[in-house]
């Protein structure tokens, strides 16, 4: 009868046992860490002061992968959260680098610091060092710190400018103190650089081009692509092929096909999807280069075929103008639409009887006459 009390119930002691039990820390480790793994940073701190699990879980080795992944929804970078954020970009953590990025860009949120208005702005550095850390930690996917810095800027020196400035130097092998403090392994030349910041930096000197700017480093847009291609970065690879190749398609069309087949071999995911729908425009186009006709249909419809169905309405809920990414298959569209072209005999056979079914044919045949 231990534990008990006169009347029966259990006693406090044993329902604290009970509780924990069949209560949160009564699961399995592996279930405990899919809960934490789906509530917010701010809960999470507050969850690893609970007990001595929770934050031997929370601070351990599963920790590093929590704290990678928390969702930081709903939370400004201030002076209650900055030191959570910071730790949450620490383990690298997408949303919080960015977030942090964009606060020291643009002094939202943390102190100004040292040298505000000159390119030795303390801020700017920081913001140039969670640049650097968000390009380099993501190798497959597309670099995107341009898009954060890009212009048009203030006629004062910013800390978007400050921040440039330091990811050129970077590339171009020049001492970046301030991004040494912040643990960055001095820059050892090109070919230690991490190859998608000179896709950032070359879509950066482009708006500037584009603006008819000088970008006050003598390196052109074409200039950053390039050394990009030379670290095999597909992405800077692409973009020398779409400026440099692809206007000559009709003079150099074997060494630009090559090239271009060169790209989707090197290519992650993201920009290998990019690079073959260069390369089935290419064929649509009548341009095969050493590549047999029938083996360029057989491409084209396998890219077709193997792209998953989506639900286009919904789309129009967030975005209603037409962007770039809807470029390929609105030009692909207008080229199925003439019977005589290339793309339509390609995939004429596997289209033709999906859209028969849903009676769109005579829909298209009404349009082409």
């Amino acid at each position: 009868m231990s534990g008990w009390s006169l009347h029966g119930e259990l006693s406090p002691l044993d329902l604290q046992r009970e509780s924990q039990r069949c209560g949160l820390m009564g699961l399995p480790p592996e279930l405990l860490v899919m809960v934490l793994a789906r509530v917010g940073l701010r809960d999470l701190a507050n969850l690893r002061q609970v007990c001595r699990r929770l934050r031997d879980m929370v601070d351990g080795a599963v920790g590093g992968k929590l704290w990678a992944t928390v969702s930081l929804q709903g939370l400004a970078v201030d002076s209650t959260h900055l030191l959570l954020i910071e730790k949450a970009a620490g383990f690298g953590n997408k949303e919080a680098i960015i977030k942090l990025a964009m606060a020291f860009l643009y002094n939202q949120g943390v102190p100004k610091g040292a040298g505000a208005g000159t390119l030795d702005s303390w801020n700017g550095i920081r913001a140039a060092h969670l640049l650097l850390k968000l390009d380099s930690s993501y190798p497959s996917s597309r670099p995107f710190s341009w898009f954060l810095i890009r212009p048009p800027w203030s006629s004062s020196v910013s800390n978007k400018v400050c921040a440039y400035h330091k990811m050129v130097e970077r590339c171009l092998d020049r001492r970046t103190p301030g991004l040494e403090a912040e643990g960055e392994r001095e820059s050892k030349g090109d070919g230690e650089a991490n190859s998608g910041l000179f896709y950032s930096l070359g879509q950066t000197v482009n708006f500037l081009e584009a603006d008819g700017k000088d970008a006050e480093t003598g390196q052109t847009a074409m200039d950053w692509f390039e050394r990009g291609a030379s670290h095999r970065c597909p992405f800077s690879a692409l973009e020398v092929w779409r400026r440099s190749m692809k206007p000559q398609l009709a003079v150099k069309e074997v060494p630009a096909v090559r090239s271009l087949r060169k790209i989707i071999a090197m290519s992650n995911h993201t920009s290998t999807l990019e690079a073959k729908m260069e390369l089935c425009m290419t064929y649509a186009g009548g341009y095969t280069g050493s590549v047999g006709r029938e083996e360029a249909f057989a491409f084209i419809r396998d890219q077709m075929m193997a792209s998953r169905p989506s639900l286009s309405q919904s789309m129009f809920r967030v975005q209603r103008d037409i962007t770039n990414a809807m470029r390929y298959p609105l030009d692909a569209m207008g080229i199925f639409l003439n019977k005589q072209s290339f793309m339509y005999k390609a995939l004429a056979p596997c289209i033709i009887p999906h859209i028969n079914s849903y009676g769109l044919m005579e829909a298209l045949d009404s349009v082409t006459g």
